[in-house]
């Protein structure tokens, strides 16, 4: 019983509010804790981290064989990519035409060169953004997305937490095993399963660590934010943080209208994967708490569930669709340069080939480089101005995540359909 009570506190709302308040105040005004509690906050993500590879393999080789074991298809695959891709091109639009409306001003152009112009990740030569930026002639494209699919070595793969990767290999054995008699690989996804549920119960102890995995993470967060820069780019943090909340409640929407349950209970059903989102700044540390919420709380079909959230989140990214388009916006007021219909279209696709060649990066700073892909064609700067976003990154990273892992969540609510009675 009195377990059970403990439980209960962890996990109520007002204690992780509680948690969210003293990590912020910590990180305001103790630099010293915040670095001190900072191994704490990354041991705890490396906890959920860890049980992230397994659920990924066995949802998805389990999802897939089945799937194609199934007499009765589940999942339309034009639908699958018809959905996915409209949500991409309707992030990167809606990334592009807000950041349409944000011009930052003369003075925050000064104040964002000098700031660019003192930090230690600039680049070698000073940066002027009142002169026209040169471009290198580089470019990224298809073939650079295409290097970050197959693996060599799928255990170095694994070792290096290449998740686009081990999606992919995941999805060949998934194949394999359906394309094999059912009763020579049905012992085998059977034993995936039973992983798939073990480390899903591990997830579940873990969150009842939480409040004290939040606070330490929180703090060290807020302690390294700069707050000039801030001053300097609040027009920008503003805009995104609009968009990932519009982004946020349109996905509920979605879900709550496909789930055919109450508003507040669609919100409650998927609060732990907003929780995880918010404090571990990880989309796929939040998959195996969303393919719980979907499963179990929202009952859509399983099957469908473990194959399209997991590679949603993992593929599309559409945060970081989304967060992209908004950048390069920013960056062509930054330096005052006018795009033309053929520029806001290179935008938008090119944003989309970034954020999906962001799959499988653990870090949002190791992302944000992707924004090259777009910037560079555009004859934008990306080395002199990436340092504005990674001065930033702590603070918008968190709302990019549940951006990505709710819109993943949305659109796999249109592809399935809900669990029918009696199916298992």
């Amino acid at each position: 019983m009195v377990v059970r009570k403990t439980g209960r506190f962890l996990l109520n709302p007002w204690t992780i509010l509680l948690s969210v308040v003293v990590g912020t105040a910590i990180g305001l005004i103790n630099d010293s804790l915040a670095r001190q509690l900072a191994p704490f906050g990354n041991l705890y993500l490396n906890l959920l981290k860890m049980s992230v590879t397994p659920i990924l393999i066995s949802a998805i080789a389990v999802s897939v064989g089945r799937l194609i074991h199934s007499r009765s298809n589940q999942i339309n695959a034009g639908r699958v990519l018809f959905i996915l891709l409209l949500g991409l091109v309707l992030c990167s639009l809606m990334g592009a035409v807000v950041g349409m409306a944000f011009d930052p001003g003369k003075e925050t152009r000064a104040a964002l060169g000098g700031f660019i112009n003192q930090s230690p990740y600039k680049p070698d030569l000073e940066i002027s953004l009142a002169e026209p930026y040169v471009p290198s002639g580089e470019k990224a494209g298809l073939v650079s997305f295409l290097s970050h699919i197959v693996p060599a070595n799928i255990f170095s793969a694994l070792n290096e937490g290449q998740n686009l990767k081990v999606l992919f290999t995941s999805i060949l054995m998934g194949i394999a095993l359906g394309a094999l008699p059912k009763r020579k690989s049905e012992p085998l996804l059977v034993i995936l399963d039973a992983v798939y549920q073990s480390f899903g119960k591990l997830i579940q102890w873990f969150m009842y660590l939480l409040p004290f995995g939040l606070l330490a993470m929180l703090a060290d967060q807020v302690s390294q934010i700069g707050f000039r820069v801030i001053e300097a780019m609040m027009g920008f943090i503003v805009a995104a943080m609009v968009c990932f909340l519009f982004m946020w409640a349109v996905s509920v929407l979605i879900i709550w209208h496909r789930s055919h349950s109450g508003l507040l209970f669609s919100i409650h059903a998927l609060q732990e994967t907003l929780l995880i989102s918010l404090s571990t700044r990880s989309s796929v540390a939040a998959i195996p708490s969303a393919l719980s919420g979907m499963r179990n709380n929202l009952r859509f079909n399983a099957q469908g569930v473990d194959l399209l959230v997991p590679l949603s989140i993992s593929v599309c990214r559409f945060g970081n669709v989304l967060y992209f388009a908004l950048c390069t916006q920013f960056v062509a007021h930054l330096y005052q340069s006018s795009l033309s219909l053929g520029g806001m279209a290179m935008i938008i696709g090119g944003s989309i080939f970034a954020g999906m060649a962001t799959a499988g990066s653990s870090s949002g700073i190791v992302s944000l480089s992707m924004l090259e892909m777009v910037l560079t064609p555009l004859g934008l700067p990306a080395e002199a101005v990436l340092v504005l976003f990674f001065a930033v990154d702590s603070l918008v990273d968190p709302a990019r995540t549940v951006g990505t892992v709710y819109a993943s969540c949305a659109a796999t609510a249109l592809i399935t359909d809900l669990e029918q009675p009696g199916e298992a």
